[in-house]
């Protein structure tokens, strides 16, 4: 999920500052912001974000003294009354609304967080404790499902401050891509799979709640043979859904592949 804020940073840092417009819902793709036709009218906003660029490996590590150093730039801003909201991508980093919260009002800066399940439901009681807290200094919180939006109200959030975004992508804004006959099976994906091969693929961090290992154990040996099932991305439990793997490879072939590669 961090990789596609990062991804939306660049792609919005790229585009001439008069093009720089809020889409509204449902509005086509000609007239998002960086194509040919930008939506007349539409209310020209300024831009700006604070990242960490780091692997899974060393972001906990790098995570506190960017957060150290992440409020103090937004003390700045605010104080300055340089910005007018504040969106933060996860609760680790809304947590940083607590202690500006008193500044955020002074200034009239409002704040958001993008709220995924684990940000709420996390098994650790001082946690637990400082949750409600955090949604008390926001001003609104953007669940992605209707379920973590449901953990959020039951942890103190009130109901008017929720607004949930659902992952995924509103395929009607876009035009249809019509493919040339014969690309599917000529794509990589397809080149070494038989035409008549259902392919599944999941796409995620390879640890035990995401429940891609449930998925192998107990639903891939009673499919038929001609689905196949592809997993993309790396985590702790690689090792081990491929020692898992061999055990079932008699009747379901398996592949590996690096999803983060392949999309670039």
């Amino acid at each position: 999920m961090q990789r596609v804020a990062m991804e939306l940073d660049t792609a919005i840092r790229r585009l001439p500052s008069s093009q720089a417009t809020i889409p509204g819902d449902g509005q086509p793709v000609s007239d998002l912001p960086g194509t040919d036709s930008p939506r007349s009218g539409a209310p020209k906003f300024q831009y700006d974000a604070i990242v960490l660029t780091a692997s899974w490996k060393w972001v906990h590590l790098l995570a506190v003294p960017f957060l150290i150093r992440t409020y103090f730039e937004l003390a700045m801003l605010i104080r300055r009354r340089d910005v007018d909201v504040i969106l933060f991508s996860s609760m680790v980093t809304a947590a940083l609304a607590v202690p500006l919260r008193r500044s955020l009002r002074k200034n009239r800066v409002k704040t958001a967080a993008i709220v995924h399940g684990q940000d709420v439901t996390k098994p650790v009681r001082p946690y637990q404790l400082f949750v409600p807290k955090v949604f008390a200094a926001l001003d609104m919180v953007m669940p992605v499902s209707s379920a973590t939006g449901e953990a959020c109200v039951k942890r103190g959030l009130a109901p008017e401050k929720v607004a949930v975004v659902h992952n995924g992508v509103k395929l009607d804004r876009f035009a249809r891509c019509q493919w040339p006959a014969g690309s599917r099976s000529a794509h990589p994906f397809r080149s070494t799979l038989a035409p008549n091969v259902l392919l599944l693929a999941s796409v995620g961090r390879q640890v035990k709640r995401k429940g891609f290992a449930w998925f192998i154990e107990h639903v891939m040996p009673k499919l038929p043979d001609h689905v196949h099932y592809w997993l993309g991305g790396d985590g702790l439990n690689k090792r081990t859904f491929k020692l898992r793997l061999k055990a079932i490879r008699c009747r379901i072939e398996f592949g590996f592949w690096d999803a983060w590669g392949m999309l670039n």
